[in-house]
């Protein structure tokens, strides 16, 4: 997994340089506004969240109506699902997850905090279609 700039393109956190733990991740974001975050699933399918906000621990849902999912298409294109303005479920993250999007009791977008595990699931906030192929997943990046 890796975050970048969204204006500088600059690689923020990546697993394979920073290594897995959820405080080097907040450090490394911490000052950056807005963020690109980037999924490679171990079936090779890659996908994401721009957010925002300033990726940050907090105990409620944060963020604004820009942030969005997206997945790569095999075709070569993008998918990408926007706010639906349903809720404001849009980031929530603390020292275990980072969840983006949610409602019914489902997330559009679940990272484990050791950055090995993740879920997507169509969720109400952004409409989406699983990121995935399955349900669960393993981060291969």
């Amino acid at each position: 997994m890796c975050i970048r700039d969204r204006y500088m393109g600059d690689l923020i956190f990546s697993t394979s340089v920073d290594g897995v733990s959820m405080q080097t991740f907040y450090n490394n974001v911490l000052n950056y506004n807005p963020t690109i975050m980037l999924v490679k699933d171990s079936f090779g399918n890659v996908f994401g969240a721009y957010c925002s906000q300033i990726i940050h621990e907090d105990s409620r849902y944060y963020g604004t109506g820009e942030s969005f999912l997206f997945k790569f298409l095999p075709s070569g294109g993008i998918e990408q699902y926007k706010w639906s303005g349903a809720n404001g479920h849009i980031i929530f993250s603390d020292s275990k997850i980072i969840a983006i999007g949610g409602g019914e009791k489902s997330i559009g977008l679940y990272i484990h905090d050791d950055f090995s595990l993740g879920r997507s699931n169509s969720c109400s906030t952004f409409n989406n279609d699983n990121l995935s192929t399955k349900e669960e997943f393993q981060i291969s990046k």
